[in-house]
């Protein structure tokens, strides 16, 4: 949009001017030329036209100057002048009115820009906060630019700065990560030297109780460790396997269950959660203070659009925590439920290893007698042995006895098939005669409906016939009497 313009006006006396309009909008304040008819050259009427209006620097003929405050309420020309064409000058009024507003707003931002670029220049280390700060401020700038709020060399002056500041920023933050990886490598290193102990403990096989305590500080202990997530993933892993290893010598292959115990399993469940929880808090703690930032943004703000903006934000961060505080509500009852099943399963852990250890004090027991009763059957007398050989001799004459009365019983079964199937054979050869019988008799009742019908058939038709005759001599008669009637 230009911010220089020209129009004809006349004065009281209606004479005529060309008065040449420009805008500051910085200070809201508008500079009126004023130029008698007279003075306006042809070669000046088309520099003011094609130069001047362009931001050009033209020589001037004699005029008068005039500034007066922009306002919607009053006219743009001087005071005693009424331009020609009035509803162009009111036009370019509003859209004056419109590159003041967007003035401001730009300066408003330039100066939350100074101030977030104060910051980062007095920090030494990198500032998640910070960063956080700086992208929702370009955001803000983008939905500014999108809505053609703010002018496009505005827009580039703060995307210049803020990419400034962002690499001021990914160079701290390059040089933390460097740092702290240098930490995480330092603290694995140090933890894997407490697993290589733990190691040689799993393979001696002694005290397993002890090392699987030792497992499970170092488990809680791996939270206040700064460690990468590479890192972390490794010493998990190497911790997990050590677990595994500890209750397969504990327990054998039955103690891995696919894997994990239910109460491994929970505890599992139960050290995320803790974590997940720790984040959902930590999360809505940036959350009230992203809070804090604007409410106190807002309280300070002079612009009423960047109020609104400000108003807007509060909001929806308002029902981002609203919303993180109710999941949280809902992890921790999921924390005392699982706590409650942890206590549970610890007790029916503990059992196991009880019934564990007494099946394995029976099972140690009935060895040992075996064992015993061996050793005493090969010094016993040999009086036993001839009982046992006498015993086995009785179990073989049982044996065939037995067979004998099995053959015997097969003979009987036999003998009672064939006496039943000349029974069936017989009943069935009895059932054909009936059968035969049967069909006879049922050809001879057929033969008799049919002779029966025959003759009912032949009744029928002599009966129809004689109805016939009678009928036929009874129209001749009655004929016969119309044709005397007639002559």
């Amino acid at each position: 949009m230009k911010t220089r313009i020209t129009t004809w006006c006349k004065n009281t006396e209606n004479e005529r001017f060309l008065i040449a309009l420009e805008l500051f909008a910085e200070t809201n304040m508008v500079k009126s030329l004023i130029f008698k008819e007279e003075d306006v050259t042809d070669e000046f009427w088309e520099n003011i036209k094609s130069k001047w209006k362009n931001n050009e620097e033209i020589e001037m003929p004699a005029h008068q100057t005039a500034e007066n405050e922009l306002s919607l309420s009053n006219p743009l020309t001087p005071e005693g002048f009424t331009a020609e064409k009035e509803s162009d000058v009111s036009v370019k009024q509003n859209e004056w009115n419109f590159i003041v507003l967007s003035s401001k707003l730009f300066q408003s931002y330039k100066s939350e820009l100074e101030e977030l670029k104060d910051r980062v220049e007095r920090v030494e280390k990198f500032d998640k906060g910070i960063w956080e700060n700086l992208k929702s401020f370009w955001t803000k700038v983008q939905d500014q630019l999108r809505e053609k709020n703010l002018f496009r060399e505005h827009g580039n002056q703060l995307k210049e700065i803020t990419n400034e500041l962002f690499s001021k920023l990914k160079d701290l933050r390059t040089k933390m990560d460097k740092e702290f990886n240098l930490e995480s490598n330092k603290n694995k290193q140090d933890l894997y030297k407490e697993l290589d102990v733990i190691d040689e403990k799993i393979k001696d096989g002694k005290r397993l109780q002890a090392v699987f305590d030792e497992l499970k500080k170092i488990q809680q202990r791996l939270r206040n460790f700064k460690l990468n997530k590479d890192d972390r993933a490794k010493v998990w892993e190497r911790i997990d396997k050590a677990f595994k290893e500890v209750k397969q010598k504990k327990f054998g292959s039955a103690g891995q269950a696919g894997g994990m115990s239910p109460l491994d399993r929970l505890k599992k469940r139960y050290d995320g959660l803790i974590e997940a929880i720790q984040k959902m808090e930590n999360s809505i703690k940036r959350d009230k203070n992203d809070l804090d930032y604007h409410n106190r943004k807002e309280a300070r703000s002079d612009n009423q659009l960047e109020a609104q903006i400000s108003i807007a934000k509060i909001a929806m961060i308002e029902e981002r925590i609203r919303s993180k505080s109710e999941k949280l509500g809902e992890m921790n009852k999921t924390k005392s439920e699982l706590e409650k099943k942890k206590v549970f399963l610890e007790e029916q852990e503990s059992k196991k290893q009880e019934e564990e250890k007494i099946k394995q004090a029976k099972e140690e027991i009935k060895e040992k007698i075996a064992t015993e009763i061996e050793e005493k059957n090969k010094s016993a007398d040999p009086k036993l042995e001839q009982i046992a050989s006498t015993i086995k001799d009785g179990a073989q004459k049982v044996k065939d006895a037995a067979e004998k009365i099995e053959d015997k019983l097969e003979d009987i079964a036999d003998k009672a098939e064939d006496k039943l199937e000349a029974i069936a054979d017989k009943m069935e050869d009895k059932l054909e005669k009936v059968k035969d019988q049967l069909e006879e008799k049922a050809e001879v009742i057929e033969e008799k409906v049919e002779e029966i019908a025959d003759k009912a058939v032949e009744k029928a038709k002599d009966i129809a016939s004689n109805i016939k005759a009678n009928l036929d001599q009874t129209l001749d008669k009655i004929k016969g009497d119309g044709e005397e009637k007639d002559a």
